[in-house]
């Protein structure tokens, strides 16, 4: 399997899977975005996240983990996708978390509960949890 140098490591996010994504032939996105735990090529355990969020200059992952800094877990951006994505060691099933996306024309910080988590706060509360297993 050939990536692109933009590729990061070990994504799911291969370039074959994003031309699926870009002509709309992709239908296991629920595999693709979202928080899924894995272990890491270092032998860690944490998660990887990913997410579409085309308007967004900039995209990070805060929770129970990070103290809810949006400094500690920034996303990458895939170039020319809208998505955001990258891996945070150290996490796993039960960490509540959103995503702190800055967009817009005055550059505001939205904390976003994720559209694709398989698990959730109880309500009133919004943040999504990282799910057991991948």
């Amino acid at each position: 399997m050939s990536t692109k140098k933009t590729d990061p490591p070990d994504s799911p996010l291969t370039a074959k899977v994003l031309t699926r994504l870009r002509e709309g032939r992709e239908a296991r996105l629920y595999d693709l975005l979202g928080a899924h735990p894995e272990t890491g090529p270092d032998g860690e355990s944490g998660t990887r996240f990913a997410v579409w969020a085309p308007g967004a200059k900039k995209v990070s992952v805060i929770g129970d983990f990070n103290d809810w800094d949006r400094s500690r877990a920034p996303l990458h951006r895939r170039r020319g996708t809208g998505i955001f994505e990258g891996r945070v060691p150290g996490t796993g099933a039960g960490d509540c978390y959103k995503f702190a996306v800055r967009a817009g024309r005055w550059q505001r910080i939205l904390k976003k509960a994720d559209p694709f988590a398989r698990a959730t706060e109880e309500p009133p509360r919004t943040a999504s949890r990282i799910p057991a297993g991948a």
